[in-house]
């Protein structure tokens, strides 16, 4: 695994938020739920719509666009129109850095 550091700390995402990040030219959502970030694709797959538009409740995000909800910690789908669920890529905190690996 590459874990590759992302354009936000730790610090930036407070719990019960998620902030849009750049890691290597890609978007993805990071997550704080219960001080634990978690690191998904930014993107619906049902749509395409943008996540961080939408809602997160405790480990579930909503999508703005027609209300699918999906699981951050495994990328599940739980709810809603998209059969996929979303990406999760593995996080590591070293201090105050997020790290990623997108492989």
């Amino acid at each position: 695994m590459a874990f590759v550091p992302v354009d936000k700390l730790y610090s930036d995402v407070p719990p019960g938020s998620m902030r849009l990040a750049i890691v290597m030219g890609a978007f993805i959502l990071l997550y704080n739920v219960d001080g634990v970030i978690y690191a998904t694709s930014h993107l619906c797959p049902h749509a395409g719509a943008a996540l961080n538009y939408g809602r997160l409740d405790g480990c579930e995000v909503e999508c703005a666009l027609h209300g699918a909800v999906f699981d951050v910690t495994t990328g599940e789908a739980i709810m809603g129109p998209s059969p996929d669920g979303l990406w999760v890529y593995p996080v590591k905190v070293e201090g105050d850095q997020v790290l990623v690996d997108l492989d």
